[in-house]
């Protein structure tokens, strides 16, 4: 289960729905076409709707999930907890992971609440591996 909250997703986004619905709001009033309004208010519950879907979203524990940009897209990855190599906080609301050969920052409302999170996933994921090398063993 996903248990923290990203926070550059749901700042973009409700940024982004903002701005259309404010210019939404323009172009309806100044040139008085409604069919372009009607299309920027269903774009805009479209952009609403994603926001919340966003920030509500769960997933398996065994997946860390980091936005990274590609060419011009913010594009979510999924980041396995065994591929890790650090975690480490950098301040309240950043804290920059290191998986395979790479290092990207993952931007929180709550870094000292995910860190304490992700030490108890590691620790349960180190339980079971070693639980699964003793029944080798045998």
């Amino acid at each position: 289960m996903k248990k923290y909250k990203d926070m550059r997703f749901t700042i973009i986004i409700g940024t982004m729905a903002a701005l259309l619905f404010i210019l939404t709001n323009y172009t309806m009033v100044v040139s008085k076409d409604f069919t372009r309004g009607a299309i920027g208010y269903v774009i805009c519950v479209l952009a609403v709707s994603l926001l919340i879907f966003s920030y509500n979203v769960t997933f398996d524990d065994s997946y860390l999930v980091t936005y990274e940009w590609k060419v011009i897209m913010l594009i979510p990855v999924l980041v396995e907890y065994k591929d890790i190599r650090s975690f480490e906080v950098v301040s309240k609301h950043r804290i920059k992971v290191g998986y395979l050969n790479r290092t990207t920052n993952l931007y929180v409302f709550n870094a000292a609440k995910a860190n304490a999170d992700y030490q108890m996933l590691k620790a349960a994921f180190d339980d079971k591996k070693n639980k699964n090398k003793k029944k080798r063993k045998k």
